[in-house]
């Protein structure tokens, strides 16, 4: 059933078949058996709460003969983890209409995108896709505008001070820091990726083929199905390649490719691929999928062409990720963000100037990041920082060894 040779438990395999919406009876049959074969429950439960498949699992119980081998507590777990899915979906669904309605009485066009839009529009049920905060696309002409509506309804940034007003105007975004409100958090994004990328979605072109959706009885806009999965397989690219993969980026890629007919215009959507310079990293992750979740959608002579970006290594580093790899020690340092901002820039001056912000920052920055109590003594902490970028330096260095 899985078209690969890489080994996988019973509880890796269930990950994998639970995840499509709709399943046939050989993967029923299939759950079963693994099911049968579980010897740690524990272990099992935490994997598929942890792995964001509760509700997938838990909407598809009563087809499981096998369901009363899962202990009553266990089982209890995974139905609240899936009912914590559903409460939550709706209270970020219900910020979002209100968001949407202030943002829509300024003339600003929403794109709705990942979990706030997937969930009803491509999951159908509330609960079954997890999603923890409300991502909109907004014209970057706007976005100052968005934020000062934003604040008026509550929203705040929890953010510290910038290096330098220069170093913000300048900075890399692809969103606008985080806002806030009673433990729900928006962000504002102006651009799809981050400038550092070997590909470069074209946000012109994305806001003119976007799509009307309605979202919560908000009439709203999405990505075309094309954009769609050109986003959230280089999604998934990101998270894959810092080692902190969110599996429900993969149960997305499932789902959006089982939903095409058979004759699916490939060809077109390899040409928008290869305009963005992004379908080796594109196909990877449907080559991924395909072979792990069991895809028979993608046309074999597609198949046949990008096999090769998926090797042994990809494919192990995969599963360690379904049993539960992270790289857990995130690098706290703002140095690859300054890198990728400092590589926009095209004016020497801007360089040089960007440069020295961020070396001899104001001491407004100073005081507060380094919460210095004799505000006199700010100038003494210039080594200090020195120090700490050369220990950022070196946090990148050990990163790029593990991951």
């Amino acid at each position: 059933m899985f078209n690969h040779s890489i080994s996988l438990n019973p509880a890796d395999k269930i990950v994998l078949l639970v995840a499509k919406l709709s399943i046939q009876q050989p993967e029923i049959d299939e759950i079963d058996n693994c099911l049968s074969k579980i010897t740690d429950w524990e272990a099992f439960t935490i994997q598929i709460i942890k792995r964001g498949m509760a509700g997938l699992f838990f909407n598809k119980i009563t087809q499981y003969k096998n369901k009363e081998l899962i202990p009553t507590d266990n089982l209890l777990l995974i139905e609240q983890a899936y009912l914590r899915t559903v409460n939550r979906s709706v209270l970020l669904l219900g910020h979002f209409s209100l968001i949407v309605a202030e943002l829509q009485k300024a003339d600003i066009e929403v794109i709705a995108l990942k979990g706030v839009y997937l969930s009803e529009n491509l999951y159908k049920t509330i609960g079954l896709r997890q999603f923890s905060d409300i991502d909109i696309l907004i014209p970057v002409t706007k976005a100052q505008l968005a934020v000062q509506i934003l604040q008026k309804l509550g929203y705040n940034y929890k953010e510290s001070v910038p290096v330098s007003d220069f170093i913000r105007a300048k900075e890399d975004k692809v969103h606008l820091p985080p806002m806030y409100l009673n433990g729900v958090s928006v962000e504002l994004h102006i651009k799809l990726h981050s400038a550092n990328q070997p590909y470069e979605m074209n946000i012109d072109r994305v806001f003119a083929t976007r799509i009307p959706v309605e979202i919560n009885g908000s009439k709203v806009f999405a990505l075309d199905f094309m954009h769609q999965l050109i986003h959230i397989t280089l999604h998934t690219h990101k998270h894959f390649d810092e080692g902190n993969v969110n599996f429900t980026s993969f149960t997305d890629i499932v789902n959006l490719i089982n939903s095409l007919p058979e004759d699916y215009y490939w060809n077109s959507f390899i040409k928008l691929c290869d305009v963005y310079n992004a379908t080796e990293t594109v196909f990877k992750y449907l080559i991924l999928v395909q072979q792990f979740y069991s895809i028979s959608v993608i046309p074999e002579e597609i198949l046949d062409k990008y096999s090769s970006k998926v090797d042994d290594k990809i494919r192990t580093q995969f599963v360690r990720y379904i049993q539960g790899y992270k790289y857990v020690e995130t690098t706290t340092t703002a140095i690859p963000g300054h890198i990728n901002s400092l590589r926009m820039l095209k004016n020497p001056w801007d360089i040089a100037k960007y440069l020295i912000d961020l070396f001899f920052p104001p001491k407004k920055f100073m005081i507060e990041k380094y919460a210095i109590k004799n505000h006199k003594l700010y100038m003494f902490y210039y080594p200090y920082r020195y120090l700490t970028i050369f220990s950022g330096l070196w946090q990148i260095l050990i990163k790029k060894t593990k991951t």
